[in-house]
């Protein structure tokens, strides 16, 4: 259970990144690298699973992500 929460949080997150990037990039001809893209969606990750770990079956997820 707890994987499959820390997967769907993974691919939210890095399914909206790539998409802020590419929207950047066409409109505003904005590019990062991919180093940069990384930072943000783990930055996301730690900061969603923190807000959730008040909730004891999903306190375990940032020790998933940390691993």
């Amino acid at each position: 259970m707890h994987t499959r929460h820390v997967w769907s949080v993974v691919n939210i997150a890095t399914v909206y990144h790539i998409w802020k990037q590419r929207n950047n990039a066409l409109d505003n001809q904005v590019s990062l690298t991919a180093t940069e893209v990384f930072r943000f969606i783990d930055r996301d990750i730690k900061t969603i699973i923190t807000a959730r770990r008040m909730r004891k079956h999903l306190s375990p997820l940032i020790s998933l992500w940390l691993c």
